[in-house]
């Protein structure tokens, strides 16, 4: 047996397997993760945002979050903590996104959109106007 085809086999051997275990994210969120930064989208499966693969970019939240619609390449998550969806502030609150290629957005919520929110009635909204775009967002409750 000559040398040279033994070892073009034995090193596509070696290389192949070790290729395709790294060639996807094994996540079942739908999408890949993003850079390290701000994603998550919270478990919608868009990919998101930076982070865990979650698509919230490691934030934690407590309450409602959401990823953003995706634009211009990359998406934003938002949370609403449950402590608003318990006791909603009767002048309602602001929520800033994660930062996503190098801005955020946020969006407002009267006392009545947190209440319906808080009843498990979805909330669809725009972001605020940041860095050209804007976004979209639909919060439910589980």
């Amino acid at each position: 047996m000559e040398r040279r085809p033994f070892l073009e086999g034995f090193v596509t051997f070696l290389l192949v397997p070790f290729a395709a275990s790294c060639s996807d994210d094994d996540d079942d969120d739908g999408g890949s993760r993003g850079m390290a930064g701000s994603s998550g989208t919270a478990g919608s499966g868009t990919g998101g945002t930076d982070g865990n693969g979650n698509g919230n970019g490691g934030v934690a939240c407590d309450g409602v979050g959401a990823d953003t619609s995706l634009v211009n390449g990359h998406t934003h998550f938002i949370c609403v903590p449950l402590a608003d969806l318990e006791a909603p502030p009767t002048d309602g609150n602001s929520y800033e996104s994660t930062i996503d290629n190098g801005h955020a957005h946020s969006i407002e919520l009267t006392m009545a959109q947190l209440e319906s929110l808080a009843e498990g009635d979805p909330i669809t909204m725009e972001t605020s106007l940041d860095d050209g775009h804007t976004h979209t967002v639909m919060l439910v409750r589980a």
